[in-house]
């Protein structure tokens, strides 16, 4: 009689609480800055999916940092009343292998809401490279190893991970130069400073379509029907067999929300994924709505988890982790020799740098004596009476003169 009382109880409140949520406006935490991919697809889909929600007022709120990382803390210790969800990218699955300590569990701290879209990636080249097409660029790398130059948005971001993979993929170790962001690394790209990068669709689709880059591949497994970017062919099919990176956004809310609420929000998100110009402003951005199975909350975490299980091990074997120093995910301790003022930004790069050493490089010497190079030039720069260590942007920009230095000397 107790526990049939008790069901009743139960299921009277998830009935209440179905019917009165929400009560008010819905925040979606996205967890990088405004005016990035990630922002851009939360802010078009916080229009739509405000309609299947009682047309409550959808709430962006950029909390960046840590990649991704700061912003997913915050919803994972939220309240788990629904009005505070996580819309994340590929991030969720990269984090528990880049960081070795992390505030939350991705698998156990999270409920799933349902995949959005997935983001297929482009390997593009500077203007000026001889290759013209994937053939030639294959031919290239293997001619001039120990010279090439990979660019990437930094540590943890999309293009790095890809690029990551193609290294694997293809056997050859390439001098890796992180930026803070996507702008910058093609803003060097377009100048000529770095050689390849592999990054989304959603920010080089434009450059292709200009002609301002070498366009070579796409990196899914089936052929693109986007414009400007349908006659590429696919890394699987040019060799690299299941090859197939693509930089997937899903939803999450807080462990412990109630079934009810999740189950209205995904069909919230199920309503949302078929308007009409929601879907065009995707597929503008060269993105692809889902549809599969993966709507499921069940599926999505299945996904998930399939992804963590996928990436985790090269990020391993790489040796590649955001949390360069263990228990300091700031900037790093100074060294002995450095100035006293100020935070040491150029320190935790050169630090960085060197976990971006890939157990296939048999010339792990070049990449020390390069970032070497760079710690003497902040030590001369102190010993010189200079107060400030010079930013990480200087660092990555040291890198490219001498590794372009490195090519001309042809070592």
């Amino acid at each position: 009689m107790k526990k049939t009382l008790a069901a009743l109880t139960l299921a009277a409140l998830s009935a209440s609480v179905l019917a009165a949520y929400p009560e008010k406006p819905v925040t979606i935490v996205v967890p990088f800055a405004a005016g990035g991919p990630t922002d851009k697809v939360a802010r078009d889909l916080a229009v739509v999916l405000s309609k299947g929600l009682n047309n409550q007022t959808v709430v962006i709120e950029n909390v960046g940092g840590a990649g991704g990382t700061l912003g997913a803390a915050k919803v994972a210790k939220a309240n788990p009343d629904g009005y505070t969800l996580l819309l994340h990218h590929i991030g969720m699955a990269t984090s528990p292998g880049l960081y070795r300590k992390l505030p939350f569990k991705v698998l156990e701290d999270f409920e799933y809401l349902g995949m959005v879209n997935d983001v297929p990636m482009t390997l593009i080249g500077r203007p000026t490279l001889p290759a013209t097409n994937y053939a030639e660029l294959v031919k290239w790398i293997n001619d001039n190893k120990g010279k090439i130059n990979l660019a990437n948005a930094g540590l943890g971001a999309a293009s790095h991970l890809c690029g990551l993979l193609f290294q694997q993929s293809v056997g050859v170790d390439m001098t890796t130069i992180p930026y803070k962001g996507t702008a910058p690394a093609m803003t060097d790209l377009l100048g000529g400073q770095v050689d390849i990068m592999c990054d989304q669709t959603t920010n080089t689709t434009g450059q292709i379509v200009a002609g301002k880059v070498r366009a070579y591949a796409v990196t899914t497994i089936k052929p693109l029907s986007t414009p400007g970017l349908s006659n590429l062919p696919t890394l699987d099919s040019q060799g690299l067999k299941d090859f197939n990176v693509s930089i997937w956004h899903g939803m999450y809310a807080p462990k412990g929300t109630p079934k009810a609420v999740v189950d209205q929000i995904n069909t919230a998100l199920r309503g949302a994924l078929k308007d009409p110009e929601f879907v065009k402003r995707q597929e503008a951005l060269g993105a692809v709505v889902v549809t599969d199975n993966r709507l499921s909350p069940a599926e999505h975490k299945k996904f998930v988890e399939a992804e963590i299980n996928k990436w985790g091990p090269a990020i391993k074997a790489a040796g590649q982790y955001a949390d360069c120093h263990p228990g300091h995910p700031g900037p790093a301790p100074r060294r002995p020799g450095y100035p006293d003022s100020g935070p040491s930004h150029f320190d935790r790069t050169s630090d960085c740098l060197r976990g971006l050493e890939s157990p296939l490089d048999p010339q792990r010497n070049r990449h020390r004596s390069v970032v070497d190079e760079v710690d003497l030039h902040v030590r001369a720069e102190a010993a010189a009476g200079h107060r400030r260590v010079p930013r990480a942007g200087r660092a990555q920009h040291l890198l490219i003169e001498r590794a372009a230095l490195h090519r001309r000397r042809g070592g």
